[in-house]
C-alpha cells in the first residue's frame, strides 16, 4: 500500500505540477482526498491511524464514535423535527395510500384506495402497523400531559390548534425527520471514518439545507423509509458490516410494501460477496501465494441472507394474514402490477425533464454536481494506475446504485417526485467528492505558485474551500424551502383550523366536510373530530376517488357491506359523490376573481351557488400562491425584498353550511 509521502517543496515548473496532478499517491495533492481504504478491512484502519497527521482522529468523531461530542448531532436531530411540520404534504398518496389506512387501524374510520382491497391487496399492512402502535404510545403520552405543556408541544411543532389528533400527526412526522435526520448522521460517520472529513461534511450540510430532504425528512411514504435504511446500510457496509448493510436492505425491500427498492441494494449484496469469497485470499505483499475462493464463507453469508429474508417476509405475511383474513403478499402483488403493461401508466405520464426539473428544484447545483461524480471517480481510478483501488470501491459503494436506480425509473412512462427520494443522500455525497476533487487541485495551484508545501495546512484549507463552496448552494436551497412553505402551506393550516371549528360548533349528528377538485390536497383524517368524514363533491377529475372503510377494513367480509366498488383500471366510479345538501363544510381554492363569472368559479362555489349562497359563510382562508399570476422566480424561490407586488395568492378557503 502506498502511503502518501510529504515533500518539502512542490516543483516549480509547469510539468512538475502536472507529475504531482497525475501522481497524487506521491505528493499530499491527491485526487478525491482521503485516506484510501477498504470498508472495515484491518489494513483501512492501520492506514486511517498512519495518516492521522494529515487527518486528525477527532476530526472521524466530531458527531458520532466512541467519545465524540453529541451535541452538534442533537442540534441536526432537533433541526429536522422543528422544520417537520412546516413541510407542505405534496403528494396525495402519501395520504390516501398510507395516513389513511393508519388512521383506520388506531381510529376505526379513514378512506380506503383501491390496492387495500381483498381483490388486490397491493399494499402492506407491516408498513402502518409500527406506526399505528406509535400513534397510540403519543395518545397515552397526551392524555397525561397537563394542559400548559400540551400548548406549548402544539406550538413547538407548528400546530396553531392544539387537539389531540392532530398533536399526535404533528409528533408521527416530526418522528419521521428524527429518523431521517439519525440516518443522516450515520452515513455521515461513515463518510467521515472510511472517505473524507471534507466529503462527510459537504454530505451532510447539503443534505440538511436542501429542499428535497426537506420534503423527505417527514414523509410517511415507502420511498422516504428505504431512503433512510440505505443511509444506514451503506453506513454499515463502509464500515466493515455486510450482514447489518444486507439485513436493512432486506427490511426495505420486504418490510415496506416497495419491492423495486431491491436494485439499490444489489451493490451491497454483490460487494458482500466478493469480499466473502476474498477474505482468506494471500497477502501478494509477502508473496505467499493467493488461495482459491472461500466457498465456505459465500455459502454462509448466502445462508444468513435467506435465513434473515425468510424470516421478515414470514412476520410481513402474517400482519397481512391478520388484516386481509388470508395468505397473501402484497408485495408480490405490487410489483407484478407495476411490471405488467399499462400498470402505473394508468396514473399519469411525465416527460423525462419531469426529472431533470425536480432534481434541479430539490438539490439545484448539487443534482449537477452528484450525476457528474460516478464518471468522475471512474476517470481518475483509471489515470492512477498505481492507485489502490480500495478508496474507490467506498466511493462507488455509494455512487453506483443512483444510476442504477435512475436507469430503472428514468424510462418509466409514469413518475414521481418520490421516486427520487432515495438517491438524494447518493447526490450529495458524489457532490462533496467532486467538490473535494475541485479544492484539491485548487489547494495544489495555491501550494505550486506560493512555492511551499500545502501538506501543513491541507486539510484546513480543503475544508474551508469547500464550506466556501457550500455557501451559495444553501442560501437557495434555503429560499426553495422557504417558498414552499409560504406557498403552499394553507392545506395544513387550513384543516388544522377545521378541526377546531367543528369541535367549537358541536354538532349533534355526523357531519361531512366535502371537497370537490381540492379532493388531492386532503391533509388525512387525523384533521377530522370523531364526528366527521370526508366527502367528494363531483368535478372534472374523472379518475377513481378513495371510498370509507368498512369495520372488516381489507378482509373478503368489507365487500359484502361496502357500498362501493374498486377496480385497478383507474376508471371513475360515480357511487363516490354526494350532495352538496349532504354537506356541513366545503374546502375550495378561490381566487380574487371567483364570483366575476359563475360558469368559471372553483366547482365548490358553484355547488354552494346552486344550494343557496346565503346558507353558506365563509368562516377562514389562507393564502395559497396563484401559478398563474407569479413568474417562476417567485415561484421557485422566497426573495423576501422582490415578493411584493410580485407574488399572487388565492385563498385556500373553509365555508360553513349557516342554514
Amino acid at each position: 500500500r502506498n502511503h502518501l509521502k510529504s515533500s518539502p517543496h512542490l516543483a516549480t515548473s509547469q510539468s512538475s505540477l502536472h507529475t504531482h496532478l497525475l501522481r497524487p499517491s506521491a505528493v499530499p495533492c491527491r485526487w478525491f482526498g482521503g485516506p484510501p481504504m477498504v470498508a472495515g478491512s484491518a489494513s483501512s484502519k492501520n492506514e486511517e491511524r498512519a495518516s492521522s497527521s494529515r487527518v486528525p482522529q477527532h476530526q472521524h468523531q466530531r458527531i458520532l464514535g466512541a467519545g465524540g461530542t453529541t451535541t452538534l448531532a442533537v442540534l441536526i436531530v432537533a433541526l429536522r423535527i422543528g422544520l417537520a411540520n412546516l413541510a407542505p404534504i405534496s403528494d396525495c398518496d402519501e395520504v390516501y395510500n398510507y395516513w389513511e389506512p393508519m388512521h383506520f387501524l388506531r381510529f376505526g374510520t379513514g378512506m380506503q384506495t383501491w390496492e387495500y382491497a381483498p381483490q388486490y391487496a397491493l399494499r402492506t399492512y407491516a408498513y402502518l402497523v409500527p406506526m399505528a402502535a406509535l400513534s397510540k404510545m403519543y395518545e397515552r403520552f397526551l392524555s397525561v400531559l397537563p394542559g400548559s405543556l400540551l400548548g406549548i408541544l402544539g406550538r413547538s411543532l407548528s400546530l396553531p390548534y392544539v387537539a389531540a389528533k392532530p398533536l399526535q400527526f404533528c409528533m408521527l412526522r416530526s418522528t419521521l425527520a428524527a429518523m431521517t435526520a439519525l440516518s443522516e448522521l450515520n452515513l455521515y460517520g461513515a463518510l467521515s471514518q472510511t472517505i473524507s472529513p471534507t466529503v462527510a461534511t459537504f454530505f451532510l450540510v447539503s443534505s440538511l439545507s436542501s429542499a428535497g430532504m426537506f420534503h423527505a425528512a417527514p414523509a410517511y411514504l415507502p420511498s422516504a423509509h428505504v431512503m433512510s435504511c440505505w443511509m444506514c446500510s451503506a453506513a454499515a457496509q463502509l464500515r466493515g458490516n455486510d450482514a447489518e448493510a444486507i439485513a436493512l436492505g432486506l427490511v426495505a425491500v420486504l418490510a415496506f410494501g416497495w419491492p423495486f427498492s431491491a436494485v439499490l441494494f444489489v451493490t451491497t449484496g454483490l460487494w458482500a460477496v466478493w469480499k466473502a469469497a476474498d477474505m482468506q485470499q494471500g497477502n501478494k505483499a509477502n508473496g505467499s501465494p493467493p488461495k482459491p475462493p472461500n466457498i465456505g464463507a459465500v455459502f454462509k453469508l448466502l445462508v444468513q441472507t435467506a435465513l434473515h429474508a425468510t424470516f421478515i417476509q414470514i412476520v410481513v405475511m402474517a400482519i397481512d394474514y391478520v388484516h386481509y383474513g388470508t395468505i397473501v403478499s402484497p408485495t408480490f402483488n405490487i410489483f407484478v402490477y407495476n411490471t405488467k403493461g399499462q400498470g402505473d401508466e394508468l396514473y399519469g405520464i411525465e416527460p423525462l425533464s419531469y426529472y431533470v426539473k425536480n432534481l434541479f428544484l430539490n438539490l439545484n447545483f448539487v443534482s449537477i454536481l452528484g450525476l457528474v461524480a460516478p464518471p468522475a471517480v471512474v476517470l481518475k481510478q483509471l489515470l492512477q494506475r498505481d492507485a489502490t483501488t480500495d478508496a474507490f470501491a467506498s466511493k462507488m459503494l455509494v455512487l453506483l446504485p443512483m444510476f442504477v436506480w435512475l436507469a430503472i425509473v428514468a424510462p418509466r412512462p409514469h413518475k414521481e417526485e418520490r421516486f427520487l427520494f432515495p438517491i438524494y443522500p447518493m447526490l450529495c455525497a458524489g457532490a462533496g467528492l467532486v467538490v473535494e476533487e475541485v479544492v484539491s487541485v485548487a489547494v495544489c495551484m495555491i501550494g505550486w505558485l506560493m512555492k511551499s508545501s500545502p501538506a501543513r495546512a491541507d486539510n484546513k484549507i480543503k475544508h474551508g474551500l469547500a464550506m466556501v463552496a457550500l455557501i451559495p448552494i444553501v442560501l437557495v436551497s434555503a429560499s426553495r424551502s422557504a417558498a414552499l412553505v409560504a406557498n403552499y402551506s394553507a392545506p395544513l393550516k387550513a384543516y388544522a383550523h377545521l378541526h377546531d371549528l367543528v369541535i367549537a360548533a358541536e354538532h349533534d349528528a355526523p357531519i361531512a366536510v366535502c371537497v370537490g377538485g381540492e379532493w388531492y390536497r386532503y391533509q388525512s383524517s387525523f384533521y377530522l373530530p370523531p364526528n366527521a368524514h370526508l366527502a367528494f363533491l363531483k368535478s372534472s377529475f374523472g379518475g377513481q376517488l378513495p371510498q370509507p372503510f368498512t369495520e372488516y377494513g381489507s378482509k373478503e367480509e368489507s365487500l359484502t357491506v361496502q357500498k362501493g366498488a374498486f377496480n385497478d383500471m383507474n376508471e371513475e366510479e360515480l357511487d363516490r359523490y354526494v350532495d352538496i345538501k349532504a354537506c356541513s363544510y366545503v374546502i375550495e381554492l378561490v381566487g380574487d376573481d371567483a364570483t366575476a363569472d359563475a360558469k368559471k368559479s372553483p366547482e365548490g362555489l358553484q355547488y354552494i351557488a346552486k344550494d343557496g349562497a346565503k346558507k353558506w359563510q365563509q368562516v377562514a382562508q389562507y393564502s395559497y400562491l396563484n401559478v398563474d399570476r407569479t413568474s417562476s422566480l417567485h415561484r421557485i424561490f422566497f426573495i423576501p425584498v422582490l415578493r411584493d407586488g410580485r407574488v399572487a395568492y388565492d385563498n385556500y378557503a373553509i365555508y360553513q353550511r349557516v342554514g
